[in-house]
């Protein structure tokens, strides 16, 4: 299957027989995954260190370097260490095999292969490294996020000291008439950091979601008048919602603050102030997993982005303007990943940016019979 995972994914076959690495060339290029080839051991590490595939399929019986001592080399190197390895051998033989998950591989097929198969315990092993790679990405911002809960909770804290000696200077008889012009300035400073340090304290805050039974259509068109009165006249929203019903689970006020995040920064995309935001829904088939995905897609025609920036887009606080936007697009992607749900951005300089927020459908009977309603 053809899937936007698989062309993301690069894989990197390790063998001496040309006939086998056509065979497994042909077999996932079909397949739409990104292969690379090596001829033997020594090639295989070179590439393997400048190409950092996401999996590498590896022959045993090689001359030179052979398959486990090329696993070896691959496995105490910084730049490869990390890199699924699935062993290819020609002799089911046990002790191979063990010694094969000794070396710190992930698995292993017999020749001649069965492509079926192999495509099988590829997909499972690349599922496998995205799930432990989101797993380390959620650790990771929910360190960073309470750390920096914490440093807000403090800060806010000495904000309202700052605000009540304000007010208290404002009200003093025998402050000076030539001071009073600078209290102004400094209490609306002090309000604007106590604003932003309130956003901060929101949305690093990792209680749990409480989603309901909704059709994610309904829902839309009742929370988007709301999400219209922060835009301004000249940039309008276009929609297109699936026939399907999309029947989901969400949180709807956080829901709400994921929609207002990206409608926000497809505001800030449009540099002139103008243009058009495109809002549209579909069914789509959920990769690698049983199931079915609703997704909400929200296209602008702005200024669009590059590869490095859209890498970047859910980095806690990073932005390309001051204040930091870029805080509420993370804080986006954790309430999605609450939902079961992914959250991606497409992107090009000068092509405008569409971002994919996916969620598990649920049976539609059950929406009927729960009751869901978006308004709840």
């Amino acid at each position: 299957m053809r899937t936007e995972e698989n062309r993301s994914a690069t894989v990197l076959v390790v063998d001496d027989n040309p006939t086998n690495l056509k065979l497994m060339f042909n077999l996932l290029e079909r397949e739409a995954y990104k292969p690379l080839v090596a001829v033997d051991g020594k090639q295989g590490i070179r590439r393997a260190e400048r190409a950092r595939p996401d999996l590498i399929l590896l022959d045993i019986l090689m001359p030179g370097l052979d398959g486990f001592e090329t696993c070896e080399i691959l496995k105490k190197t910084d730049a490869t260490k990390d890199i699924p390895v699935i062993f290819m051998t020609a002799v089911a033989d046990a002790r191979q095999k063990v010694k094969a998950f000794d070396m710190g591989a992930v698995d292993y097929v017999t020749k001649p292969f069965h492509a079926e198969e192999v495509l099988a315990r590829v997909r499972t092993q690349l599922a496998l490294k995205r799930q432990m790679k989101l797993a380390a990405e959620k650790k990771k911002m929910e360190t960073v996020l309470t750390l920096i809960g914490g440093i807000a909770h403090r800060f806010n804290n000495q904000l309202y000291v700052v605000r009540g000696n304000i007010d208290l200077m404002r009200e003093d008889p025998d402050l000076p008439a030539g001071l009073h012009r600078f209290l102004d300035p400094a209490a609306k400073a002090a309000e604007e950091m106590t604003e932003l340090t309130r956003q901060l304290l929101t949305s690093t805050t990792y209680d749990a979601p409480d989603p309901k039974p909704a059709s994610l259509n309904s829902y839309l068109m009742q929370r988007l008048p709301n999400i219209e009165q922060n835009l301004p006249p000249e940039i309008r929203i276009e929609t297109a919602f699936s026939a399907m019903e999309l029947p989901v689970r969400v949180d709807r006020s956080r829901m709400e603050r994921v929609l207002f995040a990206v409608i926000d920064n497809a505001r800030e995309a449009m540099e002139d102030g103008t243009g058009c935001i495109r809002i549209t829904t579909e069914w789509i088939a959920r990769d690698g997993s049983p199931g079915a995905m609703a997704r909400i897609a929200i296209a602008d025609d702005g200024a669009g982005m590059d590869e490095a920036t859209r890498e970047r887009i859910f980095d806690p606080f990073f932005s390309t303007k001051f204040l930091g936007r870029g805080m509420s697009m993370a804080a986006a992607q954790g309430i999605v990943r609450g939902h079961d749900g992914s959250i991606s951005v497409v992107s090009a300089p000068g092509r405008g940016a569409t971002v994919r927020i996916d969620l598990p459908l649920m049976d539609a009977t059950e929406l009927q019979t729960r009751g869901g309603d978006a308004d709840e």
